[in-house]
This record gives C-alpha cells, structure tokens and sequence, in this order.
C-alpha cells in the first residue's frame, strides 16, 4: 500500500517534469538541432523543472497522507544539534 502511494508520488513529479520541460521548450525535436544548444537549454531549464517536480511530488504525497520527508529530516537534525549543543555545554 505504502509503496502504491510512492508510485503516485514519484508519477506526479515525473508528470510535472514533462510539464515544465515543455514550457521551458525542451523537447525531443530539439536533439534534431546541436547538442549543445540543447543541452545548455536543459541547464537552464533544470532547476525549474526540479522546482516544479519537487513541489508535485510533495503536493501527491500529501494527498497520498504521506508526510513532507524534507520536514521531518530539517527537524530530526535540528533536534540533534541542539542535543549535541546541549551535551557539550
């Protein structure tokens, strides 16, 4: 079940990937024109498409009762920082 709703998750970020890519104008007719054209294009378009994958990852997987994983990371490791503040102190 839990892997089900990872598959979801992953879908909609992979969904959202080819959305942007469109948008920035990545497409596979570019790979008819030079390489480096489109692969500087691709450097320009990663981070947006990142961005927008990311955040339709996290929009499925909240949907999905799956919880924001980056959250719960920031928050353990501030936890131990502040346990290993305290300790050495």
């Amino acid at each position: 079940k839990q892997a089900e709703k990872v598959r979801k998750v992953a879908n909609a970020a992979a969904e959202a990937a080819v959305e942007e890519a469109d948008k920035n104008g990545i497409t596979p007719e570019k790979g008819k024109e030079k390489m480096e054209n489109v692969i500087d294009e691709a450097k320009a378009g990663a981070q947006k498409i990142a961005t927008a994958a990311t955040e339709a990852g996290k929009q499925e997987a909240r949907k999905q009762g799956l919880t924001d994983t980056g959250k719960s990371h920031s928050d353990e490791s501030n936890a131990d920082t502040k346990k290993t503040a305290s300790s050495t102190s």
